[in-house]
């Protein structure tokens, strides 16, 4: 019961986000999308509120992506969305003891989203509001440098630590406002997002520990991860 809950107030979240837009795009009529368009191109910047086991991890993370949007037939409200977001959820420097020197240690925690699904655009004003629903994959991985203290060498890049795939869903929406002209191609788009992944292996910030002969451990966990995105961007109409 309480995943289920869970699961709910997330959804309410993202609902409470995008009701003004609903009210706004009511107030303006509810029309299909102009007859010329064919699509539409955007890029955003994402804060990423960390839910359920993963909340426990990590805070509020920053993140950016990118959509595509493909209208299927002249003036259908009806599109398939391509979409790829990324967001870091933990980035830090600590001091590691080892058997020479110690080290400083610089880890990046990230991952990225890759989905594709339906989205439904009301309105081709000014003013439009649309929902959207995908599926695809979400890539984890931790990546880190390290500078030993004792010699003062440049830092040096260890690469990337660990990584591991998950499926992934994703269900929100948002409301696009014209910039400019009538005839303007440019839309401000605001919303908001709910996105699951699947259990997958991921590392947890500031677990990094000191291991034989210098080298250097990382910790994993092993669970499902949720976040509430809010995003807000610009998106251009391709006619």
């Amino acid at each position: 019961m309480s995943v289920r809950r869970s699961v709910i107030h997330r959804f309410q979240v993202v609902a409470l986000v995008c009701a003004p837009a609903v009210a706004m795009a009511q107030h303006g009529g509810l029309r299909p999308v102009e007859d010329d368009e064919a699509g539409a191109i955007g890029v955003a910047f994402n804060g990423a509120m960390p839910s359920g086991a993963f909340q426990q991890s990590t805070n509020f993370s920053p993140g950016g992506g990118l959509a595509a949007i493909i209208d299927l037939g002249a003036g259908s409200p009806l599109a398939i969305r391509l979409d790829a977001s990324g967001i870091i959820y933990g980035n830090g420097y600590e001091t590691l003891p080892s058997s020479y020197y110690p080290l400083s240690l610089h880890t990046t925690n990230g991952m990225g989203t890759l989905g594709l699904g339906p989205q439904l655009t009301i309105g081709g004003g000014p003013i439009r509001l649309y929902g959207f629903a995908t599926f695809g994959t979400t890539w984890f991985a931790t990546w880190s440098s390290y500078q030993d203290n004792g010699c003062r060498c440049a830092p040096s890049t260890a690469g990337t630590n660990f990584t591991d795939w998950a499926a992934s869903y994703r269900a929100g929406g948002g409301l696009l406002v014209r910039m400019g002209s009538r005839r303007s191609s440019t839309m401000l788009d605001l919303g908001a997002s709910y996105l699951h992944n699947n259990p997958a292996w991921y590392v947890v910030p500031g677990s990094a520990a000191s291991g034989p002969n210098g080298t250097v451990t990382l910790s994993t966990v092993h669970s499902a991860t949720e976040f509430v995105v809010l995003h807000a961007g610009v998106s251009i109409i391709l006619r």
